[in-house]
C-alpha cells in the first residue's frame, strides 16, 4: 500500500473513532466524544507521525502535505503545537472505497430511512430517535443482531461525521439515530453524494482502518479527561417509548 493510501485511512478512522456510536458509558467516554467532536468541526482530528526518528517524520510531513495540495485533506494548526487534519469528500471518498467502507451514496440512502421512520414535528421521543433495531431484520441478543448493528453504524459514519445523522444510546447500549436539523433541510434540498472515484479496495486497507480505529476510540473512552468540567453526551432514557419531547 502506498504511504499516502496509509495516511488517509488512518486519519479516517481516527475520524470514524470520534462518530462510532457510544454503547458503553464508563468513565469519560461520554465527556471525551462530546469534546472530540466538537473539536472535529472545528479543525478535523489531531495528527501524528507516530514514529520517533526524525528523517521519518519528515518524510511523512512530506506526504501528509502532498495530500493537502492535491486537495485531499485539509490541515489545521491551532495555537498549540498539534497538527490537525479533515479529509475531503474526495480524500474520505478514496479511503473509504480503499477500505470496501459504505460509500456517502450509501449512508445518505440510510439517512434517508430514517427520515421515513421519524416524524415532523416530533411529539415523541421515539418519532424523533429512530431505534438501530427498526433498521436491522433481528432483535437483541437474536444470533448476528451485532453484526448488523455494526453495519448500521458504518453506514451512518458519512453523515454522523457531517451533522445530518445524531446518534445516542442508553445506559444498555441500545443506538438510536436522529435526523438533525441540518439533515433534514439536505433531504428537503434532494441531497446527493458526488461521483464516487473509481478506487479498488486493498486487501490490506480493511484491517488498517479497523485496528486504528479500535486504537484510537480506546483512548477516547479511556483515557484521561479532554475538558474536566464538560459533562458531554447524556445518554436516552432505557424506556423510551411513549416519552414526549420537551
Amino acid at each position: 500500500m502506498h504511504e499516502s493510501d496509509e495516511v488517509l485511512i488512518r486519519i479516517l478512522a481516527m475520524t470514524d473513532s470520534v462518530f462510532i456510536p457510544l454503547r458503553h458509558w464508563i468513565g469519560r467516554a461520554g465527556s471525551n466524544l462530546y469534546c472530540a467532536r466538537q473539536a472535529y468541526r472545528a479543525r478535523g482530528v489531531p495528527w501524528h507521525s507516530e514514529t520517533p526518528e526524525a528523517t521519518e517524520q519528515k518524510r511523512r510531513q512530506r506526504t501528509i502535505r502532498a495530500l493537502a495540495d492535491d486537495s485531499l485533506l485539509g490541515l489545521y494548526r491551532p495555537a498549540v503545537k498539534t497538527l490537525s487534519a479533515r479529509l475531503t469528500d474526495r480524500g474520505e471518498g478514496r479511503a473509504r472505497a480503499l477500505c470496501n467502507l459504505p460509500t456517502l451514496s450509501d449512508s445518505i440512502a440510510m439517512m434517508r430511512r430514517i427520515a421515513s421512520l421519524s416524524k415532523r414535528p416530533p411529539r415523541l421521543l421515539t418519532h424523533k430517535w429512530i431505534s438501530e433495531f427498526d433498521l436491522i431484520p433481528v432483535r437483541a441478543g437474536m444470533k448476528g443482531w451485532g453484526r448488523y448493528a455494526a453495519g448500521v453504524e458504518e453506514q451512518l459514519l458519512p453523515v454522523l461525521l457531517r451533522g445530518l445523522v445524531e446518534s445516542n444510546s442508553d445506559h444498555d447500549g441500545r443506538v438510536s439515530y436522529c435526523i438533525t436539523a441540518a439533515g433534514w433541510t439536505a433531504l428537503d434540498d434532494g441531497i446527493e453524494a458526488p461521483a464516487d472515484d473509481q478506487v479498488k479496495a486493498h486487501p490490506e486497507a480493511s484491517n488498517l482502518w479497523l485496528q486504528s480505529m479500535e486504537a484510537a476510540r480506546a483512548k477516547l473512552e479511556s483515557g484521561p479527561a479532554i475538558e474536566p468540567r464538560e459533562i458531554g453526551l447524556i445518554p436516552l432514557p432505557v424506556h423510551i417509548e411513549g416519552l414526549k419531547l420537551g
